[in-house]
Formats: C-alpha cells, sequence, structure tokens
C-alpha cells in the first residue's frame, strides 16, 4: 500500500517535522510574548514612586516594594552627598535636585519619606519643598511609633494636617 514515487517513510516523518515545527513556534512566541511583554505591561500598571532617604528606613521600605505588584521603585533621594550617583540594591540615589526631572521624565505619581527621626522643623522644611511638584507624599511613622522596629508598606501612612501646619491641634471650644 502506498503511492507511487512516495516513500512509506514520509507517512512517519511529515507529522512528527510537522508536530516540531509547531511546537517550536509556539514556544518562540510564548518566550517572546511572555516574558518581555508581561513585564512591561505588568511594569506600566504600577504606580511609580520615589523614596526620599536612602538610610536603613528607605532600604527596607525598597525590599517591602520588591514584594508589590502595586508599586514600582524608580529611585531614591537623599541630601547626603557621598550617596549621589551610587546605587542601593540596584537603584540609583540621586540629589533632591533631581525630583522635578524624575517626576516629568518617569511618571513618578508618589513620593515616599522614609526618614521618620526627622526632627518636626526639618520635616515641615522638607514638605513645604515638596509642596512644588505634582506628587502625593506619604511618610513613614516617627521612631517612637514604631514599636517593632521594622519598616513595612503597611507602616506608611498619609501625612496628617499637623504635620503640615508644624504645631498641635487646638481642641475646638463648645460652650457658648
Amino acid at each position: 500500500t502506498g503511492i507511487d514515487g512516495i516513500p512509506r517513510s514520509i507517512g512517519l516523518i511529515q507529522p512528527a517535522f510537522l508536530f516540531l515545527l509547531i511546537a517550536t513556534s509556539r514556544w518562540l512566541v510564548k518566550k517572546w510574548l511572555g516574558t518581555d511583554f508581561s513585564n512591561k505591561i505588568n511594569d506600566d500598571n504600577k504606580i511609580r514612586i520615589l523614596i526620599y532617604g536612602s538610610g536603613k528606613a528607605g532600604q527596607q521600605l525598597a525590599s517591602s516594594l520588591s514584594l508589590s505588584n502595586e508599586f514600582k521603585l524608580i529611585s531614591f533621594i537623599d541630601d547626603n552627598k557621598s550617596f549621589w550617583s551610587g546605587t542601593i540594591d540596584g537603584y540609583s540615589v540621586n540629589p533632591p535636585s533631581s525630583i522635578s526631572n524624575l517626576i516629568k521624565s518617569k511618571g513618578v505619581k508618589q513620593l515616599w519619606l522614609a526618614i521618620p527621626n526627622l526632627s518636626g522643623k526639618k520635616r515641615q522644611k522638607l514638605i513645604n519643598s515638596l509642596r512644588q511638584y505634582s506628587v502625593h507624599v506619604r511618610t513613614l511613622p516617627t521612631i517612637s511609633d514604631l514599636v517593632s522596629g521594622k519598616v513595612r508598606l503597611s507602616d506608611l501612612r498619609e501625612l496628617n494636617i499637623n504635620e503640615l501646619l508644624n504645631r498641635e491641634a487646638v481642641v475646638p471650644n463648645n460652650i457658648l
């Protein structure tokens, strides 16, 4: 049984060759679209942030961010000149003067203050200097608030009005 001029082994070779061709093409498409493309899509959906402060608190915050699917760390910002143009865990450390450029070029939406032991006046001065940028500012609790001693993403909180005003809250007088 067979067709004249066509060897019988072609009935085995042709399906095997077709299977290898289809499997290879699917593997190449999966490799091309599966890793690079999905990583790029996932990175585009993440909220881009800067961490102001590259000390222990900033480093712990950055390590917590590596597990997050919601945020993407762009860079550290620090006042200390010795840290500038260096890297921490692969992220660059930039001076405060580069904040505007990073916000515009990288699409940064949030800036997180990772300096928990900063005094009230210095914190107020820093917050005032950040008002000119169109980013959402979040801060870590103070050292006295950090009982566990570890900084996590859940430790971040919104700035409260007392930090912005740099004074204690006045209790309203309800007696008329």
